[in-house]
C-alpha cells in the first residue's frame, strides 16, 4: 500500500477471534521528486552560523518547504566497519530563503562536497497506524515485514500487536518516527541458524521515538542498520529480550545520539554516542560470546562518546558485563576503529568490566 499525505490507517474492526486478521503487510513509500547535488561542502560551523542547517543544492525548483532530504556521501565513512556506513543524514526542509535550504535538524559532521555526495528529495507522506492486531501465516516465507515505511515523516504506530510474520517493522529513510505501545513477537529460532528475524529495524532514520515497546524476535528486538547513520533516537520503557541467539537492542556502526532509559533487556550492542540510564540487562543469549553490553570505538573520538547510569546487570556464567572494545573493519586498508572520546560508568550493579588493551584511556567508573 503507498500512502500519500496524511493517510490515516485506523481500524476497531476484529475477526470472530478477536484480531484482525491480516495476511498482507502494510508496504507505505514516499515519492522521489528529484535528484541533485550540493554545490559547497556543508560544514557545521557555518550551519551554526546562519542559525540552521543550511544547503545550497545545484537545483532548488520544485523542492517545497516539509520534502524529505536523503544526503548520501557515498566516499565519505562515518564508520569503516561495513564498505557502506556513509555519512550523511535524513532531514526535513523547514525554509529556503534567499538561495539557501533550511532544514529542521543539525547534520552534526561536515560533508565534503563531491561528485559522489547525493541529495534525493521526496513528497513524504504522513503515516498514522493504530489499533491493529496483525496476525499472519507468512513467518516463515521471504523477509516480510507487517509495516514498511520509507521515506515518511511525522509517522507514528499506536496500540498494534504483531505477531508471527517473519519481521515487525521497518523505518527507512524516515524522518520523526514514533513507536508506542507496540508488541512484536517474530519467527523464532531454529538451530540452523537461518531465522534473521527483526523486531522493530530503523534504517537510516533521524529523530525516532520508541517506548512502551514489548518485543521478542530470533535475532534483533530493536535493530539499528542502514547506509547512513540513524540519528536521534530515544528508547524508553520497552521490553525487549527475544529467542536465543537475540539481543535485546542491536546497533550498527551507524548509529548517532541514542538516548535509552528505563528498559528491560537482554543485552545491548551499542555504538556512536550512546547515553543508557535506569535499565535492567536480563540476559544475553548470542551466538559468539557477545556481552550483556558491549561498546565499540570509532575512528573519530567524537563519535564514541557513552554514559551508563544507574543500570542493573545479571551476570551469565562467567562472561564480562560490559566489553569495551575496538571495532574491526570489513576493509583491510583501514586500522582497527579503537578511539573513543569518552566512556563513563556510575552507579552499576551486578557484573564486571572487560576492557581491550590499549584503549583504556578516558574510561571512568564509579
Amino acid at each position: 500500500m503507498h500512502g500519500g499525505k496524511n493517510t490515516v490507517i485506523k481500524t476497531q474492526s476484529v475477526t470472530e477471534n478477536g484480531t484482525t486478521t491480516l495476511n498482507k503487510a502494510f508496504s507505505i513509500s514516499g515519492t522521489l521528486k528529484k535528484t541533485t547535488t550540493l554545490t559547497t561542502d556543508y560544514t557545521t560551523a557555518d550551519s551554526t552560523a546562519n542559525s540552521g542547517n543550511q544547503f545550497t543544492l545545484t537545483d532548488m525548483t520544485g523542492i517545497n518547504v516539509g520534502d524529505l532530504l536523503v544526503i548520501t556521501a557515498s566516499d565519505q565513512y562515518y564508520s569503516y566497519a561495513r564498505e557502506y556506513y556513509y555519512l550523511g543524514a535524513v532531514l526535513l526542509v523547514s525554509s529556503i530563503y534567499n538561495g539557501h535550504l533550511y532544514t529542521s535538524c543539525d547534520m552534526p559532521w561536515d560533508i565534503e562536497n563531491t561528485a559522489n555526495v547525493s541529495v534525493n528529495v521526496y513528497d513524504a507522506p504522513e503515516i498514522t497506524i493504530e489499533n491493529l492486531d496483525f496476525v499472519s501465516d507468512l513467518a516463515r516465507v521471504g523477509y516480510a515485514y507487517f509495516v514498511s515505511m520509507s521515506m515518511c515523516k511525522n509517522s507514528t504506530v499506536r496500540n498494534c500487536h504483531m505477531k508471527d510474520m517473519w519481521n515487525g517493522m521497518m523505518f527507512y529513510y524516515c524522518f520523526n518516527s514514533h513507536v508506542d505501545c507496540v508488541t512484536v513477537s517474530t519467527g523464532k529460532y531454529d538451530n540452523a541458524l537461518s531465522v534473521d528475524s527483526y523486531g522493530i529495524c530503523l534504517q537510516s532514520c533521524t529523530n525516532s521515538i520508541i517506548e512502551r515497546v514489548n518485543s521478542i524476535a530470533a535475532q534483533g528486538c530493536l535493530e539499528i542498520t542502514g547506509f547512513i547513520p540513524s540519528i536521534n533516537t530515544v528508547i524508553r520503557n520497552c521490553n525487549a529480550s527475544g529467542e536465543c541467539r537475540s539481543i535485546g537492542i542491536d546497533m550498527h556502526e551507524n548509529a548517532y545520539n541514542t538516548v535509552i532509559e528505563d528498559c528491560t533487556l537482554g543485552g545491548l550492542s551499542l555504538y556512536g554516542t550512546c547515553y543508557v540510564s535506569r535499565c535492567r540487562i536480563i540476559k544475553n543469549n548470542r551466538v559468539g560470546g557477545e556481552f550483556g553490553i558491549t561498546l565499540r570505538g570509532s575512528h573519530n573520538p567524537a563519535w564514541a562518546i557513552y554514559k551508563i547510569k544507574d543500570c542493573e546487570m545479571f551476570a551469565k556464567g562467567n562472561r564480562a558485563f560490559i566489553s569495551i572494545t575496538r571495532t574491526r573493519p570489513q576493509d583491510p586498508v583501514q586500522n582497527f576503529q579503537n578511539v573513543f572520546g569518552s566512556v563513563e560508568i556510575e552507579n552499576m550493579s551486578g557484573g564486571y568490566l572487560m576492557i581491550m588493551p590499549t584503549i583504556a584511556d578516558g574510561i571512568t567508573a564509579k
